[in-house]
């Protein structure tokens, strides 16, 4: 099965590597494009200072491959465009 990631350089330049990883491990590609195309709705939480993500749950094995992701993600403390709320991402029912 082919896989694909498409990651900015230093540059700023986009490069596509052999497969995704995540956290040492890599993530198939059929989960990617599910995790790209699930509705997720975005909330400030201005309390926490956070810009909660909150993801559709997919299935179990997917939520556990998931969760390295999106750990990976809220550790990044990527700030939203505009604001100075860090994305904090997290899977609902």
């Amino acid at each position: 099965m082919s896989k694909s990631a498409t990651r900015l350089s230093s540059s700023g330049t986009p490069q596509t590597d052999s497969r995704a990883v995540v956290v040492g491990m890599p993530l198939p590609r059929g989960l990617v494009q599910v995790l790209l195309t699930t509705p997720a709705h975005r909330e400030p939480d201005p309390e926490a200072g956070v810009l909660r993500v909150r993801l559709r749950h997919q299935s179990t094995a997917a939520d556990r491959r998931l969760e390295p992701l999106l750990d990976a993600l809220n550790a990044s403390c990527t700030g939203y465009l505009r604001t100075d709320l860090p994305l904090g991402y997290e899977l609902t029912a």
